[in-house]
């Protein structure tokens, strides 16, 4: 009997840990998903190549039709006639991007062009393909607040550092874009989670996961390799501790084996496009006459370190504390957190990951990450840094919890304004400081009135109407069930 009750509650914070992490997840989708454009992709056997603004999502998308459907990594047959970011070596032309990305859409892609396209014969598709990193960033909503609850920040404040980062920063802007931004961000947060989840649980399921994850962010983005060594440290730490138990080094072998099959997938593509595993398409980047770029270490190591910290956290065009200002609450959060005594060792890996990512890449030439809104380059960490405002939410008293619930509004409603204003050229234009005497556009002074003169279109006609019209009533009733359950948490 006393076994019996004792299993109720537990069972119970189950599913409040299941219900809550769900219901956050389905609803950034449905906010997210309702903020895609409605422009034509494919119509009369042509693709439509105005879908894709930059160089850098139409790169990504060539490379997953050079895979899908020719199956090879050479994108000679599919050069479209737009600027495309690529890499050139023995006469052929190669995506500049880590193939990680692609290789997670191939599959969908793959659905698209031989199953559902036949079907829909000569009549125009919509852009389909932000579906992809929407599904990503809920993910990531998901991952967020998971992460909360294992550096045991309260459920109330542990949802609130998840919408913060899903609806108050740039996630949401890139959430609707096709870039392997957010991806980076998704398996990032998996590879910690993981790895916290197996210090506390000791499974080795999260321990295989969090070193695949890690093996795999590396091969969406280069730069992961660095951003991932305070976790690395961790994870060697941890195994360190556990030398003397039994199946150790299978364990060891099985860890280190998960994380290397997306490396060594990584050698082999670098083998055969640039002969050799450890070249990347960066060394054979061929820049536009605009881009000074010789070599990727040359650009890492030519920048000015301080006027990319001060971008990436006060710049007016960049500055992460002009576009979410009450993250500003990091700050005593990281001192809360490094009070810790249980999870300290965790947080200490949060705040070095966020530190690392930053460093890196204030230190790049093209900090600022060239034609894009917000501080692309820093993406991927963003969602931890809403940890450490949830961590300083927990010493607030409840109105001050609802303070800061107000004050991220403006937030929200700033970056919903940008996912308009990432496909308008006269915005990009204002992103990109090389032509322009090392200026860059003000956020609030010179980016966001351009909203009143945007042409997005969001409503679409058709079915595509008819599905943003169902999306829009089940985000209000996710709103409505999330109130809901906020209000039986407390």
């Amino acid at each position: 009997m006393s076994i019996a009750a004792d299993s109720k509650p537990a069972d119970r914070q189950k599913r409040f840990l299941v219900e809550g992490a769900f219901l956050l997840g389905l609803f950034c989708f449905c906010i997210y998903a309702l903020l895609i454009r409605y422009t034509l992709l494919y119509q009369d056997g042509q693709w439509n190549w105005n879908a894709f603004v930059t160089g850098n999502e139409t790169s990504h998308f060539v490379l997953v039709q050079a895979l899908a459907e020719g199956h090879t990594f050479v994108l000679d047959a599919f050069l479209p006639p737009v600027a495309v970011d690529l890499s050139t070596y023995g006469g052929h032309y190669y995506s500049n991007k880590p193939p990680g990305f692609a290789l997670l859409v191939v599959p969908g892609y793959l659905v698209f062009r031989y199953v559902l396209l036949p079907l829909w014969n000569a009549r125009p598709v919509p852009d389909f393909l932000p579906l992809f990193a929407v599904a990503l960033a809920s993910c990531a909503v998901i991952l967020t607040y998971l992460l909360a609850l294992e550096l045991e920040v309260r459920r109330k404040n542990a949802t609130l550092g998840a919408l913060v980062a899903g609806l108050a920063t740039i996630q949401i802007v890139y959430a609707v874009s096709f870039m392997n931004n957010i991806a980076s961000t998704t398996f990032l947060l998996l590879a910690l989670w993981a790895a916290f989840r197996y210090r506390h649980t000791r499974r080795p399921f999260f321990l295989y996961l969090a070193a695949f994850s890690s093996g795999y962010s590396v091969l969406i983005n280069f730069s992961m390799s660095v951003v991932l060594l305070p976790l690395a440290g961790y994870l060697f730490w941890i195994l360190s501790q556990e030398r003397h138990r039994r199946h150790f080094y299978r364990k060891l072998v099985l860890f280190v084996v998960s994380g290397l099959v997306p490396l060594l997938f990584l050698g082999f593509y670098n083998y055969r496009c640039f002969g050799n595993p450890f070249v990347t398409a960066y060394s054979h980047y061929q820049a536009p006459d605009y881009v000074q770029f010789d070599s990727p270490a040359e650009a890492y190591s030519s920048g000015n370190l301080w006027v990319g910290l001060w971008g990436f956290l006060f710049g007016a065009s960049r500055g992460l504390f002009v576009y979410t200002p009450v993250l500003i609450l990091a700050w005593p959060g990281l001192y809360l957190s490094l009070r810790e005594k249980r999870v300290r060792l965790e947080w200490i890996v949060v705040a070095a990951t966020i530190a690392v990512n930053i460093i890196l890449f204030a230190q790049y030439r093209y900090w600022f990450g060239g034609h894009f809104i917000g501080p692309r380059h820093i993406l991927p960490i963003l969602p931890l840094v809403t940890l450490l405002m949830a961590r300083c939410l927990e010493a607030l008293p409840p109105r001050g919890r609802d303070l800061v619930s107000l004050l991220a509004l403006p937030s929200v409603a700033v970056h919903i304004m940008l996912v308009f204003l990432q496909h308008d050229i006269r915005t990009l234009y204002l992103s990109w400081q090389q032509d322009r005497n090392d200026y860059l556009g003000h956020l609030y002074t010179e980016v966001l009135p351009h909203f009143t003169l945007t042409a997005v279109d969001v409503w679409g006609v058709g079915w595509f109407r008819v599905i943003k019209v169902a999306l829009f009533v089940i985000a209000l009733v996710l709103a409505w069930k999330l109130g809901v359950w906020w209000s039986r948490e407390s």
